[in-house]
């Protein structure tokens, strides 16, 4: 779980974590109160336990964690992006419980995912963050660096697969096999956010494909929430 230096930012570097990785990391507590904050609609957390933070990445997603050099036990992240398996079946509807008083409790669902990476083509970049109370930190670029190594990573990781197909077996061997038969294979990129978002996310290629209001009380809100779904496409190449 070693950090790498980040050129482009002087006097920061990061790490890639699987959810294993994540779970056992010294920065995952603080990491989920800075996710929270980011994210935060009343009293509602983005992630409301420990094991909900690394359990959103599941088997194939990834976290980025950068950390200023001179946290040098890497405990204090300053900004964060995940990238996971998203089934577009699913929506943005949130999974709720009414309860006898009108309340409702909700919070962004986990999608079950395939075994084998090479048959998943949607992913979700999800609960992209910086800290809130360091204004330094705003408009340096962090956030998009970290979705960007993300994507990355994500191509490294197919290449990586289809070139070992003796790792897979049985029925994901096969779906290994025909995944691999095809010279280009395209991805999709989704994104769900508030709507005062969809701008930023659009200026990154990403296209708005709905929007849907929701009532007051969803994720925490004051009142009604409006969230959108974007997507961009992108295509994994086979040398």
């Amino acid at each position: 779980m070693a950090t790498s230096p980040i050129a482009q930012f002087p006097g920061f570097s990061g790490t890639l974590l699987d959810s294993d990785q994540l779970r056992a990391h010294p920065c995952l507590k603080s990491l989920q109160i800075m996710v929270n904050d980011a994210f935060r609609e009343g009293n509602h957390d983005r992630f409301p336990t420990l094991d909900a933070v690394s359990a959103t990445l599941g088997t194939h997603g990834r976290c980025i964690v950068i950390f200023r050099d001179t946290d040098v036990d890497r405990i204090n992240p300053v900004a964060t992006a995940m990238i996971k398996y998203y089934n577009p079946a699913v929506g943005v509807d949130p999974i709720g419980v009414i309860h006898a008083n009108g309340r409702i409790e909700s919070e962004h669902g986990y999608d079950s995912e395939p075994a084998d990476l090479l048959s998943i083509t949607q992913w979700e970049p999800a609960a992209v963050a910086i800290l809130q109370d360091d204004p330094s930190l705003r408009k340096l670029g962090l956030a998009v660096y970290c979705v960007d190594q993300l994507e990355i990573d994500l191509l490294k990781r197919l290449e990586e697969a289809r070139k070992n197909p003796s790792a897979v077996s049985g029925a994901q061997s096969r779906s290994h096999t025909s995944a691999s038969s095809a010279k280009v294979q395209k991805l999709t990129l989704w994104i769900r956010a508030k709507q005062h978002l969809a701008p930023y996310w659009e200026r990154r290629g990403y296209k708005l494909v709905h929007t849907k209001m929701y009532p007051k009380g969803i994720w925490g809100s004051q009142a009604e929430l409006k969230i959108v779904t974007l997507k961009r496409d992108m295509l994994s190449s086979i040398e």
